[in-house]
């Protein structure tokens, strides 16, 4: 595309690597970035295959003011705790085999984002890998000028009860223009960012188990029906959040815009009294 100019790789790596670190952790899409956006790329990073298990984290060394035996204690007691998560969930990832929820959250969102027009959406993109230097390659050979990586995780809650989707949403200028933009908005995100907000949506299955075991049954009933619906709802809502957080933006900035009263020429009118 002519008379575009796109920022260096070394900045986008940098970006990449270290902002969401040192960056706020959340950063509000701009008005006057939205209005300067030409073209945007989803980038949806979702290294899983299958579906997690979260569980409750071993808190002894905390309770007993720290020490190495104590932390000793808390990685044996997690290490078993995640053997005995992977060991009950294996019936719900033996029905979900045949399920890609990395495509049905592209696909949603695609359909919420394409519908702001000042994001003029080029197409999205998933990176499988979890290596950050391939996000950074992902970053960089997009020819949009401006990036939304949705870095995305999905799992069941300790007790089974919940399916949970969660995102960090960062979004990368991709052109001087968009990054001085950036630098202005929020000068204490370095380097620059758009955008940035983290996501939670949670799902359940409206019934209670008096076991995991027991839940990780229920959702892989009959082809995990319950646990497809789940997910599948979860990337609707998820995709619907960030639109309407992305979205919010714009309609704050028009609604200033037109609250903001013209500034005086300084110049009186003819005949005015001096």
């Amino acid at each position: 595309m002519k008379g575009r100019s796109l920022l260096p790789l070394a900045l986008l790596a940098s970006a990449l690597l270290f902002g969401c670190a040192n960056a706020p952790r959340v950063i509000p899409m701009t008005g006057e970035a939205t209005s300067q956006i030409r073209s945007t790329e989803i980038i949806l990073a979702l290294s899983q295959q299958e579906i997690g298990a979260e569980i409750n984290q071993s808190n002894v060394a905390a309770a007993a003011g720290g020490g190495l035996l104590m932390a000793l204690i808390d990685t044996a007691v997690n290490q078993s705790r995640a053997t005995d998560a992977e060991n009950a969930i294996t019936p719900v990832k033996n029905a979900l085999v045949d399920y890609d929820f990395g495509r049905e959250l592209r696909a949603a969102l695609e359909q919420e984002l394409g519908k702001l027009p000042w994001i003029n959406l080029q197409g999205a993109r998933t990176e499988s890998s979890p290596d950050t230097k391939k996000i950074e390659d992902a970053v960089a050979r997009s020819s949009a000028n401006a990036v939304l990586v949705v870095n995305t995780s999905y799992t069941l809650s300790p007790d089974f009860a919940l399916v949970k989707v969660k995102a960090t949403v960062t979004g990368h200028p991709r052109t001087p223009e968009l990054s001085s933009v950036a630098k202005k908005a929020r000068p204490d995100a370095d380097p620059p960012l758009l955008y940035r907000n983290d996501f939670l949506v949670a799902n359940s299955s409206g019934r209670s188990y008096p076991t995991p075991a027991a839940a990780a049954d229920a959702w892989a009933e009959d082809k995990g029906k319950a646990a497809r619906a789940a997910l599948n709802n979860g990337a609707a809502d998820l995709a619907r959040r960030i639109a309407a957080d992305l979205e919010l933006a714009r309609a704050n900035y028009q609604a200033s815009s037109a609250a903001t009263p013209p500034a005086a020429s300084g110049t009186p009118p003819a005949g005015a009294a001096r």
